[in-house]
């Protein structure tokens, strides 16, 4: 049987906090699943990342704030792009496809180290959208090279150039899987984040 477990069939950005069916989505591309049974969204045209947890509750854990930075933020002060695609890794951390961003982000459980403040981001950015600000929010970094292009083999996933990525799967061994859209390639990230080309 075919049942929906989150969005309204209308577009649009509601519902964080609330039951998934409540929710506004506006065209999911992508989904993942956790270990633990949490559902993670691509929301590609409100450009965040959302969650749904097994009692069928949906946040919001990235991409609500305005900070294109490539150094490690606050999931929630993180401006994406639009999400393509998005992988769970064997260590929980959940790699992004953004788009026109030519990188690969890498979300990750906040640690001791994060404070709840950090987490919960900048109160003012995310004035501007409706937010439920979550306390477990994500971290996320950006990695890649900086503009778009070709280069990076045999060197780490931070120093390397794409082109258009758009699909990313992720072995059960850790090892990344990267379709390179634009440079008609498969790209191959090592468990010690070497990349080459496939």
């Amino acid at each position: 049987a075919v049942s929906v477990v989150a969005g309204t069939g209308t577009p649009g950005f509601s519902g964080d906090g609330g039951p998934g069916q409540r929710a506004q989505l506006h065209s999911p591309r992508a989904l993942s699943l956790d270990a633990s049974g949490n559902l993670y969204i691509a929301d590609w045209t409100n450009q965040a990342i959302r969650r749904l947890d097994r009692s069928g509750n949906i946040i919001t854990v990235a991409g609500l704030g305005t900070s294109r930075t490539r150094e490690v933020v606050s999931a929630m002060t993180a401006g994406l792009s639009p999400p393509l695609d998005l992988a769970l890794g064997p260590s929980g951390y959940l790699y992004l496809l953004q788009q026109s961003a030519y990188a690969v982000s890498l979300l990750r459980a906040p640690s001791v180290e994060d404070s709840v403040v950090a987490c919960q981001g900048d109160l003012t950015a995310l004035a501007a959208r409706p937010a439920f600000i979550n306390q477990n929010a994500l971290a996320v970094l950006l990695a890649g090279g900086s503009g778009p292009g070709y280069q990076g083999d045999g060197g780490p996933l931070g120093s390397a150039q794409f082109l258009s990525p758009e699909s990313i799967a992720i072995a059960n061994d850790g090892k990344i899987y990267i379709a390179d859209t634009g440079n008609h390639r498969i790209r191959l990230v090592s468990t010690d984040g070497a990349v080459s080309t496939l």
